[in-house]
């Protein structure tokens, strides 16, 4: 390997060979070339610009024929454009310095934040987030997950499933979720799922008002919490009992079905006009998080990653989590009415966490007979 010679990125190859100092049967890329990251040291926005000087130049380096033949590697636009910025004046007129440079990044990371955090404000929801703490017993109103029902009204009968027994899953008071516009206010949510795996099914009952229901024994005498041992999820055989603590929350970043990207560039595009940066180019059809430009989306993300800005977790309302992807079925049934995430003890396979889902027009006529259940995990 002693007889290669190394060089940083095309454009120096380019060069060098152009000016023949080397032997170009012993010039092939390096293998540590600069990766994708290295473009969110420059102007975010410049990204249709360096598509252009990069075919550009490597149309020219291979009219010049100083391409290496059989290369395992492509040439690396990024590594080019980096090469080819620096060597010039932005348009802002800031110098090839590592001043130059930081002042791009740091303009390019203001901007993209700052629409972030606007776009987020325009769709942020009421949620209610959810604290788990294992005991031994509830009393018959509470809010809880697993165990027993702590409220039935008297005849009540548990339906048959399509596939396996129904589980209990859940009790809200409807009084913890005032906050929650569309929810019901009074009364008690009983949340259940069959515990075969494979036909998702699941079921909500809204007592509205929770009196007349059935003694502990009399529930026992239908239901036994032994059904939910290591069924459907682990843990859900025992109490635990939940703290309600309201709030906003504003969509997860892979949501495809609730991130709006049009809504973000339209933000983006109008900070970056009055900074003096190019547009990012609109896209036909809809589109997610992952189709912005390497570089803002990982701005975004790790701005994101660093304020623990997440969707997990226990709760009511605001936005879904899914470990794998966003189900089809989102299109339809937008609102969230409840999420049941993997913690204190529960355990959704892998890790996993269940949701259940309505229609907006469902909710908001406390109309639960149709309902979207499904969980997932890693």
């Amino acid at each position: 390997m002693s007889d290669i010679v190394q060089f940083e990125s095309p454009y120096n190859y380019y060069k060098k060979c152009q000016s023949n100092t080397y032997d170009k049967s012993k010039i092939r890329p390096n293998d540590n070339r600069s990766k994708r990251s290295s473009f969110s040291n420059i102007d975010t926005a410049q990204y249709v610009a360096m598509r252009n000087v990069s075919d550009a130049i490597v149309n020219i380096a291979d009219k010049q024929q100083t391409i290496v033949e059989n290369c395992e590697t492509p040439i690396d636009e990024f590594s080019i454009f980096n090469e080819w910025w620096f060597k010039n004046k932005t348009k802002d007129g800031v110098e090839n310095t590592d001043a130059g440079k930081t002042v791009l990044a740091e303009k390019a990371k203001k901007i993209s934040i700052d629409a972030y955090l606007e776009h987020n404000k325009l769709h942020e929801k009421p949620v209610v987030r959810m604290s788990l703490k294992g005991v031994d017993t509830v009393n018959q109103l509470d809010s809880f997950i697993g165990g027993s029902p702590g409220f039935l009204p008297k005849g009540f009968k548990i339906p048959k499933a399509k596939k396996g027994d129904f589980v209990f899953l859940a009790q809200i008071n409807c009084s913890e979720l005032t906050t929650l516009p569309d929810f019901p206010h009074t009364g008690i949510l009983s949340l259940w799922a069959s515990n075969d795996c494979s036909e998702l099914e699941g079921r909500v009952f809204w007592f509205d008002k929770p009196t007349n229901g059935m003694s502990a024994d009399e529930i026992s005498s239908i239901y036994s919490n032994d059904i939910a041992k290591d069924e459907l999820a682990y843990g859900l055989d025992s109490y635990h009992k939940i703290t309600c603590n309201p709030g906003v929350e504003a969509p997860y970043l892979y949501d495809e079905y609730h991130w709006e990207y049009d809504g973000f560039v339209d933000i983006y595009n109008r900070l970056a006009k009055d900074n003096g940066i190019d547009p990012i180019e609109k896209l036909t059809g809809h589109q997610s998080f992952g189709s912005l430009p390497d570089d803002i989306r990982d701005i975004i993300y790790e701005y994101f990653r660093e304020m623990n800005i997440n969707a997990y977790g226990t709760k009511c309302g605001g936005y879904p989590f899914f470990t794998q992807s966003t189900p089809y079925e989102l299109k339809t049934f937008t609102e969230l009415l409840f999420q049941q995430d993997s913690e204190d003890g529960i355990q959704w396979g892998d890790y996993g966490v269940a949701n259940f889902h309505m229609k907006k027009e469902d909710l908001k006529t406390h109309d639960f007979h149709n309902v979207f259940f499904t969980w997932d995990c890693c």
